[in-house]
């Protein structure tokens, strides 16, 4: 946890860096934001206090965890095709700019331009 700590407490990406290379030999990307650091940091952290300690609880996390992320891919790419289309339109509102064909997604901001019309 004190390495968690330390994490928490760093305010800059200097010394984010810096605990990332010396406790956890990790490289950090500074071009990406201090909270995005922070947050892969600390997994980092989790997943060395994990291997340190017994496995026991990393155990139970990552099967709590892993089973949630294997079937949300798994049905998305089977059924992508077939219910894209009908997603897309039922789920999120989507703009087309009439310019440039391209289609974004729904903006108050967006809708107010005018040559950008409800697909």
């Amino acid at each position: 946890m004190d390495l968690l700590k330390m994490i928490e407490d760093a305010e800059s990406k200097d010394e984010l860096e810096a605990i990332g290379k010396e406790h956890l030999g990790a490289d950090v990307d500074k071009r990406k934001g201090i909270e995005t650091i922070r947050a892969a940091l600390e997994e980092m952290a989790v997943e060395k206090e994990a291997g340190e300690s017994g496995n026991s609880q990393p155990i139970e996390q990552a099967a709590g965890s892993d089973p949630e992320p294997e079937p949300e891919p798994a049905p998305t790419p089977a059924s992508a095709s077939a219910s894209a289309a009908p997603k897309s339109k039922g789920d999120t509102r989507l703009l087309k700019n009439t310019k440039n064909g391209r289609v974004v997604v729904y903006t108050a901001a967006l809708a107010k331009v005018k040559h950008m019309k409800e697909v």
